[in-house]
């Protein structure tokens, strides 16, 4: 099983997500850009470069807590020292389609540069029952994005982060969300609006919501 995770591989050994695979102008201002990893990847995280900065970036994190029945896993995120992230409470604000990322915003407010905080959480059980379901970002019933901003010079710009299942996926049914695209704003101190998804996302998420559900009345 090939679990995709620059910070750390699990279940693998000398994997490399292949970042970058496409990269798209999303509007005159706005560089968006798409995440492949290799096939047979069950779930993957990769790093993040803004503007090719290694300077003003993001890695990520797969952690797990366990006991004799049971365990809960967390996906973290590390920001650089001139990144931040939009936060609730110590975990990150899931964001939806529509909200805007941006000097102040509406919900959440912006962690510090290099504070760790979790993406989300997932339970795990040897009982025949079904685990809680997970929280966070990608989850069900939560926002698939993630809010950003990096430093550039004395000037922030804004960005987002896309999580959801990978379609490429040999085990849909575990319900991790991978991250798959992002996209920030190259006009200084300019907020960014999360677009819509398009079809093949929405066909593509409902598949891995429809695949995760099953899987737990199956468990249950």
């Amino acid at each position: 099983m090939k679990v995709i995770n620059q910070h750390e591989n699990i279940g693998s050994s000398g994997l490399i997500a292949l970042v970058l695979a496409s990269t798209v102008a999303a509007s005159a201002d706005v560089i968006r850009q798409t995440v492949s990893y290799p096939p047979e990847t069950v779930a993957g995280w990769a790093n993040i470069h803004f503007g090719g900065d290694d300077a003003t970036g993001l890695s990520f994190e797969m952690t797990a807590l366990g006991f004799e029945t049971g365990g809960t896993m967390f996906l973290k995120v590390h920001p650089s020292q001139t990144t931040e992230v939009l936060l609730k409470d110590w975990g990150v604000l899931p964001l939806q389609a529509g909200d805007a990322v941006s000097l102040a915003p509406v919900m959440g407010q912006w962690g510090a540069s290099g504070l760790e905080s979790f993406v989300f959480s997932m339970s795990y059980t040897s009982f025949p029952e079904s685990p809680p379901p997970g929280q966070g970002v990608g989850m069900p019933g939560y926002g698939s994005f993630m809010g950003v901003r990096f430093l550039s010079a004395t000037d922030w710009h804004y960005g987002w982060v896309r999580f959801g299942p990978l379609d490429t996926s040999p085990a849909p049914g575990l319900g991790w969300p991978s991250l798959l695209e992002y996209a920030y704003e190259t006009v200084p101190n300019t907020p960014i609006l999360i677009p819509e998804p398009s079809a093949r996302a929405l066909f593509l998420s409902g598949c891995g919501l429809f695949c995760f559900y099953a899987r737990r009345r199956t468990m249950g």
